[in-house]
């Protein structure tokens, strides 16, 4: 490619082709002449094969224009350091630049410049996956922006940690660890970052007021993750329980949560009776000592393991603990089998947990429905291995003629009318850093494991106080079966509540 001339300026601002080097400018030009005349694809198989080539395409063409993003910037800082330009200023007006290219406002060009260096300078594994088109632009820009205000060292063991997962991630879902991996990485290098930032955090909360259209208005809240959803989800059963009454008076579950909303508030109306459960999943170590893997919440995401040990400890709600075992390699949460046609009870929280979102590959819309991979009409079993946590769309679509879903509780695999087959691995229950055999900051052996070599890991159930009829699951394990979590020596404050709790609820 021929040298570009970079002292040239084009005229009145138009955008001028004859300004990049003159071969890759054919290129480009004959290029988008073909795809524009393409006829229209013969059947539905070109049309996807198509899809697929052009997305692919488009994945490829992002990292080439991040990579010359960043060569912008270089050559901008070159000339400033000739001009004798002081050091904190060369470069600065690069993502205008980049702005302009991109016929964008400059605050998305600094943006774009940010995240290009970010994919070309500190994540190799992503850029890569990115310039062959393996993932959409979408998700590489998920993983740069998550893992914005680390340091290059932080960013290289996140990227390293992903480099199997980004191709059949949904974005949701990746967010959700890459805000995980991120915040243990900080704590790991920076003891202090956890105590820093819960107390930061905390006290941002808020609630702010926006009129809009029509008379219409926004209420908002910015609370602690645990409390926005216990708000959320009792507003959500209220509404339900008056649906399934018969008290919806035409309102759908949405206008039935916006008046709830206002009746807790302003005292409108009384608050019904219903139980209200926000299950918290947490490594052992994290949950009785000084662990620092953040907590999960099934469906939401990461919670700061100090938050959720706080949280715990000082809820006046009942509390139960149940133990869940993962495996060692995988961190794929263990099965468990029912004679059931649907799954209900103890095995749908579990497959829901275990899939944390709609398992479909590239999905990761939240769960609605827990169904059967292979149809039962056609012989599959309602159990573990043939479980899977779909969203509602998704499968609906699983019904349609031409469609297959294939699982095991490791993978689900889709077959589309056309053929085309698509996989995705199931997530670990708790997202952490495995990567270079990092040890804990404790330097202790970690959490036990069975003589199968499971790791324990615990679930924990708050449920609201006026939860009258409120019991023990059946499935709580025996006094010194629970104890057995912690490897502490002198029990911690936490430690010491949580065996009261274990006491006071198997009996």
């Amino acid at each position: 490619m021929d040298a570009k001339d970079d002292t040239a300026v084009p005229g009145d601002g138009e955008s001028d082709l004859s300004f990049a080097a003159p071969k890759f400018a054919g290129v480009v030009r004959d290029f988008t002449s073909m795809l524009l005349d393409l006829a229209s694809s013969a059947n539905a198989c070109e049309a996807q094969d198509r899809i697929r080539l052009l997305e692919r395409l488009t994945a490829t063409i992002a990292a080439v224009q991040a990579s010359e993003a960043v060569a912008l910037h270089a050559h901008r800082g070159a000339e400033d350091t000739v001009n004798e330009v002081p050091a904190s200023k060369r470069g600065t007006y690069a993502g205008h630049e980049v702005a302009y290219a991109n016929n964008t406002a400059p605050a998305s060009g600094r943006r774009f410049l940010s995240t290009a260096h970010a994919l070309v300078d500190d994540l190799p594994h992503t850029f890569a996956a990115l310039a062959r088109g393996d993932i959409p632009q979408s998700r590489a820009r998920t993983v740069a922006e998550r893992t914005a205000g680390l340091t290059h060292e932080q960013r290289v063991r996140i990227d390293d940690e992903l480099k199997d997962r980004l191709t059949h991630t949904g974005n949701r879902r990746l967010s959700r660890e890459v805000r995980a991996l991120a915040y243990e990485a900080r704590v790991d290098d920076d003891p202090a970052y956890e105590w820093e930032s819960s107390n930061v955090a905390v006290a941002d909360r808020h609630v702010s007021f926006a009129d809009l259209e029509d008379g219409m208005a926004r209420v908002s809240a910015v609370l602690p993750m645990i409390e926005g959803i216990a708000v959320v989800d009792h507003l959500r059963q209220s509404a339900l329980s008056r649906i399934a009454d018969g008290e919806a008076e035409g309102r759908d579950e949405k206008q039935l949560m916006a008046d709830l909303f206002v009746e807790r508030l302003t005292g409108q109306g009384a608050a019904g009776d219903v139980p209200v459960e926000v299950a918290v999943v947490m490594e052992a170590e994290s949950l009785f000592s000084d662990g620092r893997v953040p907590a999960w919440l099934p469906g939401y995401g990461p919670l700061p393991a100090k938050t959720a040990r706080e949280f715990l400890a000082a809820s006046d709600a009942q509390t139960f603990l149940r133990r869940v075992f993962t495996s060692p390699t995988t961190g794929q949460l263990v099965g468990m089998d029912s004679k059931s046609r649907k799954f209900t009870g103890q095995l749908r929280k579990m497959v829901i947990f275990r899939d944390d979102v709609c398992r479909s590959p590239g999905c990761d819309a939240p769960i609605k429905h827990v169904d059967h991979a292979q149809s039962v009409a056609d012989g599959g079993p309602t159990e573990w291995e043939n479980a899977s946590g779909l969203c509602a769309a998704c499968n609906y679509a699983k019904e349609k003629a031409g469609w297959k879903h294939e699982a095991t509780p490791g993978t689900l695999t889709v077959t589309t009318p056309t053929g085309e087959r698509y996989r995705a691995d199931t997530p670990p229950l708790v997202t952490k850093l495995r990567a270079h055999g990092r040890s804990t900051p404790s330097n202790r052996d970690g959490p036990p494991k069975r003589p199968g070599g499971e790791v324990p890991t615990v679930e924990v159930v708050p449920i609201r106080p006026d939860s009258v009829d409120a019991k023990a699951p059946s499935t709580v394990e025996s006094p010194s079966t629970v104890e057995s979590v912690s490897t502490v020596e002198s029990p911690s404050t936490v430690e010491s509540v949580y065996r009261e709790l274990i006491l006071r609820d198997t009996g």
